[in-house]
């Protein structure tokens, strides 16, 4: 979230002469002071708490729900381990399809009409994603899977 405000601020900053500044500060240049050094600090933690949880419960011994595997992947994107976060939303994808497809037998069904909206939301999630950041290949990856799966 912080990293998202100084963000933010700075963009509006950019585009008009913003003269107060955020809430806890005394003056706009403490604030960029303080948080442009910190955003990186941020970056580094947040990736380095994913990478750990990934290293301490690997999904062999702790399988990582597709939605919470969908979400780290976006995140370790957003933070900058790009290659890291790719791997985690492609699994996440295929995890999601296979979901669809055993789920399909009993497309009658309302749990199973639940479970396959999910993954087909969790892949359209993904695509959404990988569109905002430019990702064309994983975005079109993802519109074919989810057309694969599609009702």
């Amino acid at each position: 979230a912080e990293v998202d405000n100084f963000r933010n601020y700075m963009k509006a900053k950019d585009s008009i002469k913003i003269t107060a500044p955020p809430p806890g500060f005394k003056d706009v240049a403490t604030f960029e002071k303080v948080m442009g050094d910190s955003v990186e600090v941020y970056r580094k933690r947040g990736i380095e708490v994913i990478h750990k949880m990934l290293k301490e419960m690997p999904e062999k011994v702790c399988p990582i729900r597709r939605d919470i595997k969908t979400e780290m992947g976006i995140t370790l994107i957003y933070l900058g381990d790009i290659e890291e976060g790719k791997k985690l939303l492609n699994r996440a994808a295929e995890e999601c399809v296979q979901y669809a497809k055993y789920f399909s037998r009993w497309d009658d069904e309302a749990w199973a009409q639940r479970e396959i909206g999910n993954s087909q939301y969790l892949i359209q999630q993904s695509m959404l994603f990988a569109g905002q950041q430019g990702m064309k290949d994983l975005e079109s990856k993802y519109k074919n899977m989810l057309q694969s799966i599609a009702q």
